[in-house]
């Protein structure tokens, strides 16, 4: 929710326009519903706390690409960040 919130400000502080702002923060989205299929099917195998790290481990990649994207100035890097932290 709090990278959904900064949605627009996030992309454009990179040199994105608006339509490709809407777009890279779509990925969140698009991860989030992922995530919630993936998580269940996990959740069913492996059982929560197992889940939990994943989930949990999942995240803290989505910000370090999320940092990264920064440091890099890429959208790319951007877009990969807000799927996988969307993921998780």
């Amino acid at each position: 929710m709090g990278l959904t919130g900064i949605g627009k400000e996030f992309p454009i502080s990179l040199g994105a326009d608006a339509v490709t702002a809407a777009f890279v923060i779509g990925f969140v989205n698009i991860g989030s519903g992922m995530g919630h299929l993936a998580g269940g099917a996990i959740l069913d195998k492996l059982g929560r706390a197992k889940t939990m790290f994943i989930i949990a481990a999942l995240f803290s990649v989505g910000v370090c690409a999320m940092a990264l994207s920064v440091v890099t100035r890429s959208i790319p890097v951007q877009i990969a960040g807000c799927l996988v932290c969307g993921i998780s």
